[in-house]
């Protein structure tokens, strides 16, 4: 079980994160000066996760990983961020999906987030976004997979396993229910 302290990291990296994510600045001294017992920590997470600000007094947010040049990021869950990318050897349009800064630290959650880039990696379906790359940099795994504009897969389950539920059973109501059941095996359980 977390503690108090393990809660208010995990929510001031988030909300750092977030701040990130929307193109803002994080300025050292006010992490300092406002959480003084966590500041070490916030700033190296944020430091190992995003890199260096051009000036030395801020950190900016996520620009490279690998061959990957970050546009922005695109959305966010439980088990990863997911950014729009380009990528620069393959002069293509890509998806790179990046472990949270929180989770970085947890040997479990690494090993989830390696466990889906290879299960995704394998799987060939018309509906699945293929993954191209699975990689380390700055100490960040990450994997890269095609761009696709659009809905989440938790918002398609949520709007279409409502309408199945409405119809009575079927085979696209089995197939959410399948589908639900494979997001939960690699995700882990909601927080």
């Amino acid at each position: 079980m977390k503690s108090e302290r393990e809660d208010r990291l995990a929510d001031l990296l988030t909300r750092c994160i977030d701040r990130l994510g929307a193109g803002e600045t994080i300025d050292r001294e006010e992490i300092r000066r406002d959480h003084p017992d966590l500041a070490g920590e916030i700033l190296r997470t944020l430091e190992t996760f995003h890199g260096l600000g051009a000036r030395p007094d801020s950190i900016r947010a996520l620009k490279r990983l690998g061959d990957y040049e970050i546009l922005r990021q695109a959305g966010r869950g439980g088990m990863g961020i997911v950014y729009e990318a380009w990528d620069t050897a393959m002069d293509r349009h890509v998806a790179v999906k990046v472990l949270p800064a929180e989770l970085l630290s947890d040997s479990k959650a690494v090993a989830r987030f390696v466990k889906e880039a290879k299960i995704a990696g394998r799987l060939r379906h018309s509906s699945i976004v293929p993954v191209h790359a699975m990689g380390i940099d700055k100490g960040v795994p990450y994997f890269a997979m095609e761009f696709v504009e659009g809905r989440t897969l938790r918002q398609i389950l949520e709007t279409e396993g409502a309408a199945a539920d409405g119809a009575g059973a079927s085979s696209t109501h089995s197939g959410i229910e399948s589908i639900s059941a494979l997001l939960r095996a690699v995700e882990g359980p909601e927080r």
